[in-house]
């Protein structure tokens, strides 16, 4: 068998998930349309296909290099758990697929986050612990850090930090809170700051982790161009959920109270607006 085969072959298996796919199942009846005597033939049968298909997944990884640059400690933990190489040559197939379309790279990442959350949600439980945490707070973080520098800021407004005037505070129930550029919210396993701060610092042990189920929230400024986490509770949670850009203070309150969706009071529903909108989080419209 000719060189030229033999990397004509290998080359088609690197391009070709599916191919791959059907020489990995059915060796001889895909080398058919390949010109090759019974010891070639032997040749290939006896090939480790695995290793062709971890050098795809290599491959796939370097094309990918600026999205793994967004998801940089992600891409620690894939290694950490010896997951990269397993994880790039199952993407593969939707690699090929999407460069056939020139995704830019926004497309790109988004379509590697939601490829790897499914991947990760296939592996055995606790297989890799804080791996799929530290993918929701990078995918959070960019996601509003992205969707923010699409937003122009306030206008008229030389600082996020404005507050409504006091007359408006001394009636608050009346005014009609909207979020401040992009908020989104992360439910976490084991605590995201401090895996990201193991990881920082090199010194990322899974048996450190304590499962610390919590609630974050994600705010993407458009004012200053930043992101700021909250640790949330459900209180607050259901508080925002309430903001539409339509509804007054008062119908919030009044719709927290007819459903009894919160403990929290209708003092402590003022007391954070007024927290938002000190801090810019809210803006009154």
């Amino acid at each position: 068998m000719s060189t030229t085969t033999v990397n004509s072959i290998i080359a088609r298996c690197i391009l070709d998930p599916r191919f791959l796919d059907a020489l990995a199942s059915n060796t001889e009846e895909t080398l058919k349309e390949y010109a090759l005597d019974e010891q070639e033939q032997r040749g290939f049968l006896s090939l480790d296909l695995r290793r062709i298909r971890y050098l795809a997944g290599f491959i796939t990884k370097i094309q990918n290099h600026d999205v793994i640059a967004e998801m940089a400690q992600t891409h620690t933990l894939l290694r950490h758990y010896d997951l990269e190489l397993p994880v790039f040559s199952a993407y593969r197939e939707t690699h090929q697929r999407m460069r056939a379309a020139n995704p830019g790279k926004r497309e790109k990442v988004r379509a590697f986050v939601a490829f790897l959350k499914t991947y990760l949600a296939s592996l055995p439980p606790d297989s890799a612990p804080g791996l799929e945490d530290i993918l929701n707070h990078e995918w959070l973080m960019w996601e509003a850090s992205e969707s923010a520098g699409t937003q122009p800021p306030p206008s008229g407004a030389g600082s996020t930090d404005e507050t409504p005037p006091e007359r408006a505070l001394d009636d608050l129930d009346e005014l009609v809170p909207r979020m401040n550029g992009v908020f989104r919210v992360g439910v976490f396993e084991h605590d995201p700051l401090e895996i990201a701060n193991q990881i920082a610092k090199s010194a990322f042990d899974s048996s450190r982790l304590c499962k610390d189920a919590g609630i974050w929230g994600y705010w993407g400024n458009p004012g200053s161009a930043s992101v700021r986490l909250f640790r949330l509770d459900y209180g607050v949670l259901t508080v925002l959920q309430e903001i539409t850009g339509s509804r007054t203070i008062g119908e919030i309150i009044r719709r927290l109270t007819a459903a009894a969706k919160s403990e929290i009071t209708p003092e402590e529903v003022r007391s954070f607006f007024v927290t938002a909108f000190q801090s810019g989080l809210c803006r009154a419209t």
